[in-house]
């Protein structure tokens, strides 16, 4: 039976967010780019007390959420809040179970039927949804706001493109934090008074309305399909900065031919590996280890205590006890910038300088990453490892070391 090669997947359903979202690393390791934002983001989309938070901690308005009747109740006679009110699931999708309710015996019968909730004030005015696309590093390419004038069942019908700056400049804001990957969108009400934007909502996918921003010029379809996802890069155009590092030791193999909690180490440097090999073979040419000096290291079946450590420098060239600096990836996605120290190796008689000296233990791998900034993308630390090297004075004789 033939296989296919799938390139890239795209959820379009709010129940399969979060599976892909937390498997996407899976998913890249055969090669399938999985068009999700990091899963964490993911989380907050889908309960609706986070979203208000998370939209208040950007500076943005969004209507205070309360979790149960009671609590409103007492928030009614203290004349904090009033009617009418919005009650609707707390992870709810579609405008299912979502109603405007005008007093407080309503709110309760609403509340009975839809079992897990949040009541917001309700917000009158304009609403909007606001068509975001992003590359694979969450750089925007589009930003689209539209009216939505007709609505059924959740999904607009009728929509009016605006050029709002107000709303896209926003919407740069949650950009820059959230770092979308593909498409998501975001839902507001202006107030009808103030004129001030309410945000309500996030959804980590395409919409029902996606259509008409790309009938509108924002072609996020096309994007995706003309995305150079393997050649796309943000600091430089000869890596893949879209690359699962880890995943090119995955598809060797060699991590289930061990016993469970083995430790293990391959150094790129090492001379007569039989291991070297496996793993160049299963690198492409815009591999970022194609370049410089790595190592994978650590448990073979704890993701969290599996690393890899790379350079841009030629650990042999330079010799043993120097600094250099590195990125650190653990094999749970994330990354950081960290400084290691070059140690001679003997491998059968053959000496060879390594990229940082044996680690015996779990808690000296985390001494490398304590108190360093987490990148959720190899394309961010690519570009803070390369201002280190440019930046920092101890560095700049390995600038002519830096791949682009």
């Amino acid at each position: 039976m033939s296989r296919e090669a799938v390139d890239c997947l795209i959820p379009t359903i709010d129940t399969d967010l979060l599976l892909l979202a937390e498997n996407k690393r899976h998913f890249e390791s055969i090669g399938t780019k999985v068009l999700i934002s990091a899963a964490n983001k993911v989380r907050l989309c889908r309960d609706k007390n986070f979203t208000a938070d998370y939209f208040r901690s950007l500076g943005l308005k969004s209507p205070r959420p309360v979790n149960s009747v009671e609590k409103y109740e007492s928030e009614l006679e203290k004349g904090c809040v009033g009617f009418p009110a919005f009650i609707k699931p707390k992870d709810g999708s579609s405008s299912i179970d979502a109603y405007k309710v005008d007093n407080l015996e309503d709110l309760k019968l609403y509340a009975e039927k839809i079992g897990d909730y949040i009541i917001q004030p309700f917000i009158a005015g304009r609403e909007y949804t606001i068509d975001i696309f992003c590359d694979y590093e969450g750089n925007p390419v589009y930003i689209t706001p539209r009216e939505r004038l007709a609505v059924r069942a959740g999904e607009v019908l009728k929509t009016k493109i605006t050029q709002d700056d107000t709303m896209i400049a926003e919407m740069q804001v949650l950009i820059s934090d959230f770092k979308p990957c593909g498409q998501i969108t975001v839902q507001l009400i202006r107030e009808e008074t103030t004129g001030d934007d309410y945000y309500i909502e996030i959804n980590p996918r395409f919409g029902g309305g996606a259509p008409l921003s790309i009938k509108a010029g924002a072609d996020s379809a096309k994007a995706v399909i003309v995305f150079d996802w393997k050649d796309k890069s943000t600091p430089g155009g000869t890596i893949d900065w879209n690359e699962n590092l880890h995943g090119i030791l995955d598809r060797t193999g060699f991590l289930k031919t061990l016993k469970n909690n083995s430790n293990f180490e391959i150094d790129s440097k090492c001379p007569n590996s039989t291991m070297v090999p496996l793993v160049e073979k299963e690198m492409r040419s815009d591999s970022l280890l194609k370049n410089g000096t790595w190592a994978f290291l650590g448990s073979s079946t704890n993701e969290s205590n599996r690393y890899l450590f790379w350079t841009s420098v030629d650990t042999n060239a330079i010799g043993a006890g120097k600094q250099i600096p590195v990125i650190v990836s653990s094999a749970n996605g994330d990354f950081y910038i960290s400084e290691t120290t070059t140690a001679t190796r003997v491998n059968n008689g053959q000496k060879y300088v390594a990229i940082v000296d044996h680690i015996y233990s779990y808690s000296t791998f985390k001494e490398y990453t304590k108190d360093k900034t987490r990148y959720n993308t190899l394309a961010e630390a690519y570009a803070a490892y390369k201002k280190q090297v440019n930046e920092n004075a101890k560095y700049t004789e390995y600038k002519n070391t830096l791949p682009e």
